[in-house]
């Protein structure tokens, strides 16, 4: 997926599309990519799943890339995304504006599993449930509290029943 990225950004670069473009890219989830940063703690693998790719290039932005470790999730994406420009706060499916929903001390962690069958994620499913189960350990959901720096294990709590 990487490399496809990487010939994507070249095209745009090619046709002078790449300065004058945000950039926004964002994955759900990071399971199955080994990250070295969580190598020796316990429940380190379980951590790299909730550690998604999220790559962020302003307009005109030029130089080398940055790494930001500042502590944000995927819900941050929408201000990146309006950043700078003349679009609505509000969610247009609630009418709450986005920032009601942000904190960012700490956050709550919940694997979803839908029911009655726990593997459909057909999103017509998912649209129309309104039952979820958020930690069930029949289902070896475990949830979490993650706060700071998510690449010191002694910031992840385990949240039990």
């Amino acid at each position: 997926s990487i490399l496809q990225i990487s010939k994507w950004l070249n095209h745009l670069k090619e046709n002078n599309c790449y300065n004058n473009t945000r950039i926004v890219i964002v994955a759900d989830h990071g399971r199955g990519i080994p990250v070295p940063a969580f190598e020796g703690m316990e429940h380190g693998i379980e951590y790299a799943g909730f550690n998604p790719l999220l790559l962020v290039k302003d307009f005109n932005s030029i130089g080398k890339l940055k790494t930001d470790n500042t502590f944000m999730t995927n819900a941050d994406t929408i201000f990146f995304v309006k950043k700078d420009l003349s679009l609505s706060d509000k969610n247009p499916f609630t009418g709450n504006k986005f920032e009601d929903f942000i904190k960012k001390d700490s956050v709550n962690i919940h694997q979803v599993v839908t029911l009655p069958n726990f593997n459909e994620w057909n999103p017509e499913y998912i649209k129309d449930t309104k039952l979820w189960i958020l930690q069930d350990e029949k289902y070896h959901t475990p949830s979490y509290i993650v706060h700071d720096n998510i690449f010191v294990e002694s910031n992840w709590e385990r949240i039990v029943k």
